[in-house]
């Protein structure tokens, strides 16, 4: 190998060097801007959950899933990170509640509508007229229930009484008619026996 030869192999090493050093040199500060900007996030995150802490660290579960004022990320934050749930577990509780209270809205909008209606047509009569029981059926009850009411087995104060009441669709044949004391009669209501 010849002198020139050997000071070109020793400039194109040198040159690599200074090549290598200034990538080393830009790949150092690259992930040091990263590390800081990292940094930068994680306080802000400790001070954002140091906060959600200070709000709503004092809720219950319950409170925290169902509450409108606290925004949804936020809900999984609380729940990951001072419950120790999984964030499919915060979603689905979330979720839940959210479905819950969509029902409870729409149960409280029915009630309004049904009042504002009885309201606004509770005047109008209805129609509620019963044909009395026959005499018939009367006298098949009162023998195929043996004279006595068919809950407590009381012979006094005996009422014939609609399995299915008139109101809900019941009719007057024997098979719908049953004998009851007023006492079991009044405890029934409109509920169906």
């Amino acid at each position: 190998m010849d002198s020139g030869s050997a000071i070109t192999l020793i400039l194109i090493i040198f040159l690599w060097l200074i090549l290598y050093v200034i990538y080393k040199v830009i790949k150092v500060r690259s992930e040091g801007k990263i590390l800081k900007k990292e940094l930068e996030d994680d306080k802000e995150r400790y001070e954002h959950l140091k906060s959600l802490k200070e709000k709503f660290g004092k809720l219950s579960i319950e409170e925290i899933v169902l509450n409108e004022d606290i925004e949804y990320r936020d809900k999984i934050d609380i729940l990951e990170n001072f419950y120790k749930y999984e964030w499919e577990e915060a979603s689905e509780l979330i979720k839940t509640a959210e479905k819950e209270r969509s029902k409870a809205r729409l149960l409280a909008i029915k009630k309004k509508i049904s009042k504002k209606a009885f309201e606004l047509y509770s005047d109008i009569p209805v129609d509620d007229k019963r044909a009395p029981l026959s005499d018939e059926v009367k006298l098949f009850v009162w023998n195929r229930d043996g004279g006595k009411c068919v809950k407590c087995g009381s012979s006094e104060k005996l009422e014939f009484d609609h399995v299915i009441p008139f109101s809900k669709g019941g009719s007057n044949t024997a098979r719908n008619i049953q004998l009851l004391c007023e006492k079991c009669n009044r405890s029934k209501g409109g509920e169906l026996t």
